[in-house]
């Protein structure tokens, strides 16, 4: 028998009422893969973190309608929140071994030191009600647990998924389960649940069972978590800046015209990603171009010419004064302003977006535009930030809801709220950076654990 949340699943309407608009590129019109672009109004709304570098035992709430915006001395933990989303979405999206061996140097150098517990990741997100049956107005929680093994090695000791409707919190449909002896996932087809066997489990489950028809949620689950897009900043180095050594390309080069599923993390492609907002999609496109030119009013249009090397388009802008500016000829601010529009003006937007300090190369004046673009963003899906920046906290619409100050206490990372009343009663005096710069916001590295 089909759990009642998936009853419906083969309903001949969820998929039409999906995206399935032809998109023009470079002229030429395209098609949605599988005759349909993925969107899902998803935002995470809890993490649960266990021996994962500083992050010991922490609990993360995240806070609905206005970003995350974590604060707190060097070597507190704020980046490591940071780190752990992007360790989920990439084991999921590229796979464990991924995750931990390429990303991370091996096993050893996640777990928390002296941790003997198996590694612990929980999160929980929401799909919206404007999604079409039968995913809308659904939470669901991925658990997953990795283990060390002989050799330095690693194992996935446990992983399980559930959908949980609204309106009935007490109902929890196991949709996948992975026991000693193997794992099972629940096929709509069937209503039964089929045995996943593999020869080591070093590989979730999840990256096996990744087929729509058979596995529709577990298909939405993994798109989902694979889709969280970190942000560690955004390489806008100029070319007498770099070193022989590191990479060739970034945000300024030249792209193949093509269908983008958004902005890379260090912002490589970021012209391909605004010719797409541009071409499809109208409205994000002029709010880009208007955010852009309220800060750099010398600007008249964003222009992408044809790259001199073919096959390519470029990114410049016409300025008043100069003429066109190619994007190796603009500044490191304008990029960097650039690729932070395009991250959160997206017209589908992942189920979270994280920065890590996002006011670097910014002059003060853009830290007001950053907090509203990055509040406007949480309007649709979960944002979180990692910041040293006064001035960002001055801006903040709603500082008791959004900041958590980050502490390196004495069994690994503490998170703390802010006293919304106490802050209120502060606030009538002083800004943030005043009570901050008096110690009343968060602790020094020389002060952390004294509470």
């Amino acid at each position: 028998m089909l759990p009642r949340s998936l009853a419906t699943v083969h309903s001949p309407h969820w998929r039409a009422e999906l995206d399935t608009t032809v998109r023009t590129y470079g002229g030429r019109e395209v098609q949605p893969p599988g005759g349909v672009w993925y969107r899902a109004t998803a935002m995470l709304t809890r993490l649960h973190v266990k021996g994962f570098r500083l992050l010991r035992d922490v609990d993360i709430e995240f806070p609905s309608g206005v970003p995350l915006v974590l604060i707190g001395p060097n070597a507190a933990g704020k980046s490591t929140v940071l780190e752990v989303l992007d360790f989920l979405s990439s084991a999921v999206r590229d796979g464990l071994s991924e995750a931990v061996n390429r990303d991370r140097g091996g096993f050893d150098l996640i777990r928390s030191a002296g941790f003997r517990e198996p590694l612990e990741i929980e999160v929980a997100f929401t799909v919206g009600a404007d999604v079409p049956a039968p995913f809308g107005d659904s939470a669901f929680e991925y658990q997953a647990h990795i283990d060390g093994a002989i050799g330095g090695g690693y194992r996935l000791v446990h992983e399980h998924v559930v959908q949980m409707p609204f309106g009935n919190p007490a109902s929890r449909d196991v949709l996948l389960q992975m026991a000693s002896q193997g794992g099972r996932a629940f096929n709509v087809t069937t209503g039964q649940s089929d045995e996943i066997h593999q020869e080591a489990w070093v590989e979730p489950i999840l990256r096996l069972v990744r087929h729509d028809t058979f596995y529709p949620y577990l298909s939405l689950v993994t798109r989902v978590l694979a889709g969280i897009r970190i942000y560690p900043g955004f390489y806008v180095l100029p070319q007498w800046a770099r070193d022989a050594r590191e990479t060739i390309h970034g945000p300024r080069d030249a792209a193949v015209v093509g269908p983008t599923a958004g902005l890379d993390r260090r912002g490589f492609e970021l012209v391909k990603v605004l010719y797409d907002l541009q071409t499809n999609h109208e409205p994000e496109w002029a709010e880009l171009l208007a955010a852009f030119r309220a800060e750099y009013p010398t600007v008249k249009k964003i222009e992408f010419p044809a790259d001199a090397g073919g096959g390519r388009i470029a990114l410049a802008v016409r300025d008043e004064r100069f003429g066109r500016l190619t994007a190796w000829q603009m500044s490191e601010g304008m990029v960097a302003f650039l690729s932070l529009l395009a991250a959160t003006l997206t017209p589908t937007p992942p189920a979270a977006i994280a920065f890590d300090e996002p006011d670097a190369h910014f002059h003060p004046s853009l830290i007001k535009r950053l907090a509203w673009l990055l509040e406007r963003a949480a309007e649709r899906t979960t944002v979180v930030v990692a910041t040293h920046s006064d001035r960002l906290l001055d801006h903040l619409s709603d500082p008791a809801a959004s900041v958590k100050t980050v502490e390196a206490g004495p069994n690994g990372t503490v998170l703390r709220s802010l006293d919304p009343e106490a802050l209120r009663a502060w606030r009538e005096r002083y800004s943030l950076s005043d009570l901050r710069a008096r110690g009343q916001i968060d602790a020094a590295n020389t002060d952390a654990g004294k509470r």
